[in-house]
């Protein structure tokens, strides 16, 4: 893990949300970031993209896409080795 310097973790007492670092050799930008925020981020960016994807799911559906569950599961059990009763 890269320890903070005294430069850097004066900047995050100023700005308590992040504060960005350029790398000079890449030139790309990095955010130092409390760890709880991050956290918090990446949870809430989760959330955002199974939310899209349910909806992607819904407007295939309703567009007549995907597969009925009993031929599904009828694909499934034929897979697995299974007998597909119902």
């Amino acid at each position: 893990m890269v320890k903070l310097t005294d430069e850097q973790r004066a900047a995050l007492q100023q700005h308590p949300d992040g504060v960005p670092c350029e790398d000079v050799a890449s030139q790309r930008i990095y955010f130092i970031v409390d760890g709880d925020i991050h956290q918090r981020a990446m949870r809430a960016l989760k959330q955002q993209q199974d939310l899209e994807a349910i909806r992607e799911g819904i407007a295939q559906m309703q567009a007549g896409g995907g597969t009925p569950i009993a031929d599904a599961r009828e694909e499934l059990a034929r897979e697995l080795g299974f007998s597909s009763r119902r």
